[in-house]
């Protein structure tokens, strides 16, 4: 029998989570709320309601958006 490949359910970040990866980029807390609120009030969906599995990858384009202003 092959294995199989379970891909983890879908969880979005905690604040806390946020605020740790945001200082880990040399970001204010601020910023990070900023950015959890952001995605919170839109559930963590994109534009067309899929959900968004890698916050990681929104963060670190909402980071480099902020360090370009």
């Amino acid at each position: 029998m092959e294995d199989t490949i379970l891909f983890e359910e879908h969880r979005s970040p905690d604040l806390m989570e946020v605020k740790k990866y945001f200082s880990k980029k040399h970001m204010n807390h601020q910023e990070a709320e900023h950015f959890y609120l952001f995605y919170e009030l839109k559930q963590w969906k994109g534009r067309k309601g899929q959900l968004l599995y890698n916050w990681k990858v929104l963060a670190a384009n909402w980071i480099a958006s902020a360090l370009l202003a």
